[in-house]
């Protein structure tokens, strides 16, 4: 089977109505964009509404995470991130608790 008939299995036909404006509005979307047919345009936007969605319910359910945690989760997490930091500021090769020491000997001078 070739690569476009199977696209095609894979697609289902739908019809739909919209208002003269809206149709204006779409051809010369399809236009602008130089989207190949408007089922491209349609399917291209409905990604992108469907990315944004996606997004919007990560970001929620990192909200919901964060503010499920206690002071000492907190307290806990920031810690793993400053150790998670040093490990970018230390050299190849060099361990991350030799970076701690490190900081915090220049930091106390």
């Amino acid at each position: 089977m070739s690569h476009a008939q199977e696209v095609k299995r894979n697609k289902e036909r739908v019809s739909l109505s919209l208002s003269h404006e809206a149709a204006i509005y779409v051809r010369g979307l399809c236009k602008r964009t130089k989207s190949p047919s408007m089922s491209a345009l349609f399917e291209r936007m409905i990604e992108n509404l469907m990315r944004k969605t996606e997004m919007a319910q990560l970001n929620a359910n990192a909200i919901a995470y964060y503010d499920s945690l206690s002071d000492a989760q907190v307290m806990e997490d920031a810690g793993w991130g400053q150790l998670g930091e040093l490990s970018f500021e230390a050299e190849p090769g060099e361990l991350v608790a030799d970076a701690a020491v490190e900081g915090a000997v220049s930091a106390s001078r």
